[in-house]
């Protein structure tokens, strides 16, 4: 009887609303239907911008390959296994030193021909997509920055220019604050009998009446 190719199978989702069961029993059904030996399966929930490094996950499937005769991994599509063109490409060309072939299940191709050999025209194409998943990941980064600057244009951040507030403005602004600081009141007190002004602002009233002699220590 023919050995069985044995396999692994990787699968990766970026949140915890996701699941990665569909991806790992879809590709737990190719490799019964391909009549692989499948063992281990390693799945994650993190987000693919997370360095290889940062990813315990990726990392034990990574030691599994080099201690255990694994001739295949499978994955869902490229994106699964790395956040850019150069971490892919390292964790490929990683794998194609240790003879470990990749599958990609949504483009159904592998990284390595039957004798373990280096597939030309499948590394060139994955080449290609992985360089288009980076751009479009640049073209999101991009519109993200983009759609800020333009909220940042129409709706500023932080104090508008030229709206210092005197002593004078801050104290007229709170005179209920002052009062009630005039006649001993704690802050919290004074927070609860001023509709909870906050903590910060009758600290800032408090040092302002002390600066200005309108308070004693």
């Amino acid at each position: 009887m023919r050995q069985k190719t044995n396999v692994i199978v990787f699968s990766r989702v970026s949140t915890q609303i996701q699941d990665t069961l569909r991806q790992t029993e879809e590709l737990k059904e190719y490799a019964e239907r391909m009549n692989y030996q499948v063992l281990q399966v390693f799945a994650e929930t993190i987000s693919g911008t997370k360095k290889t490094s940062d990813r315990p996950v990726l990392q034990s499937m990574l030691t599994y390959i080099e201690n255990n005769p694994v001739q295949k991994i499978l994955i869902w599509e490229l994106s699964r296994i790395g956040r850019n063109s150069l971490e892919v490409l390292q964790i490929l060309n990683h794998c194609n030193s240790l003879k470990v072939s990749i599958f990609i299940k949504n483009f159904n191709i592998e990284t390595l021909d039957d004798k373990g050999n280096i597939n030309p025209m499948t590394q060139f194409m994955l080449e290609i997509i992985n360089t288009l998943n980076q751009l479009e990941r640049n073209n999101i980064v991009q519109r993200l920055r983009s759609g800020f600057e333009q909220y940042r244009k129409t709706n500023p951040i932080g104090r508008k220019v030229g709206s210092f507030q005197t002593d004078e403005e801050l104290l007229s602004k709170y005179p209920q604050v002052l009062k009630y600081l005039k006649k001993g009141l704690s802050i919290r007190q004074v927070s609860g009998l001023t509709n909870n002004t906050s903590t910060n602002t009758i600290l800032k009233v408090k040092k302002t009446a002390i600066k200005r002699g309108i308070l004693t220590v």
